[in-house]
């Protein structure tokens, strides 16, 4: 499985659980710039059927990282796609 990203934390970067049909798949550091991020998977073990489930492990506000933001949403990583290779 390949996820593409385009942007996280600030700061520098973000780290982002992969949960796969309620299995975790792995964990990855996301850079705060587009990435692309590939975890293997056995494709017998989701039988056609596939959910992915991304948590963002450190979240943000931007009024608390960015100078002059007023922004109080809580954000995460923002993903361009996710793809089976």
């Amino acid at each position: 499985m390949v996820i593409e990203t385009l942007m996280a934390h600030p700061s520098g970067s973000s780290r982002v659980e992969v949960v796969v049909n309620g299995e975790r798949a792995g964990v990855l550091v996301v850079p705060n710039r587009p990435g692309r991020h590939a975890l293997p998977l056995d494709k017998a073990s989701f039988n056609g059927r596939l959910t992915v489930e991304l948590r963002t492990l450190d979240t943000f506000r931007p009024r608390d990282v960015l100078r002059g933001s007023s922004d109080d949403r809580i954000l995460g990583v923002a993903v361009s796609r996710i793809a089976l290779e």
